[in-house]
């Protein structure tokens, strides 16, 4: 049997529907409530950008994402094509901080995408087209350079400190970059230091490995030098 359903996408969020999926892992019907979940935030993402941005939406396709966030590719009615992340269920500053990085690599001419849109709720930009085919050996040396070369890019009034004007993510965790003239401390108490006690906050990391680490941070000039 079928049951009828009749939902408001742009009243309930996808939590309402993931509560549906895992009391009915046993129904026969759970492909469809799957599919229901995916064309939720669909509609539930059209109508966001239609409210928020004044956004026409003619068609889209889910991407393939990770850390909590979904990914579509739309295409809207005024010819762009365009990548958005989106995660309805929470609320941070996170695409705002990704679309700010995004906008310091875009302004040292470096090929990204252009923002668009951000705010605490999604980030939406150019698409930038691609046959899909796996990178050969020179097109990997290629971007080796490319990265290489960023990271030796100084910024104007950069290059007496270590650090950045703001905190920046990586993956799903913050990276603190309080200026700092010692790469060995900085390198200490903003990396290895910081990293380690989230672990330990997330009980990921043991204690005694934590102490050792510890140890091993208090005499971290005695292995590696200052650039």
């Amino acid at each position: 049997m079928v049951y009828p359903l009749q939902i408001n996408f742009c009243q309930y969020n996808c939590k309402l529907f993931k509560q549906i999926y895992s009391c009915s892992f046993r129904n026969p019907n759970v492909i469809i409530l799957d599919q229901i979940i995916a064309y939720g935030h669909e509609m539930q993402l059209n109508d966001y950008l239609g409210k928020s941005y004044n956004l026409i939406v003619l068609k889209s396709e889910p991407l393939s994402t990770g850390f909590g966030v979904s990914g579509h590719k739309v295409w809207l009615d005024d010819g762009r094509i365009g990548a958005v992340k989106s995660n309805f269920s929470s609320s941070s500053c996170a695409f705002l901080i990704e679309a700010k990085m995004l906008g310091d690599l875009q302004k040292e001419k470096w090929p990204i995408p252009c923002v668009w849109e951000a705010d605490e709720h999604c980030l939406l930009m150019e698409w930038l087209e691609s046959d899909g085919s796996v990178l050969n050996a020179v097109d990997e040396f290629g971007v080796g350079q490319t990265l290489a070369q960023l990271h030796r890019t100084l910024l104007p009034g950069h290059d007496q400190f270590f650090g950045y004007d703001y905190d920046t993510p990586i993956g799903a965790l913050e990276q603190p970059n309080q200026k700092n003239g010692s790469w060995v401390d900085f390198f200490k108490k903003q990396r290895l230091m910081h990293m380690a006690q989230l672990a330990r906050k997330q009980g990921e990391l043991p204690l005694d490995v934590f102490e050792r680490l510890n140890r091993f941070c208090s005499d971290l000039n005695q292995f590696i030098d200052e650039p």
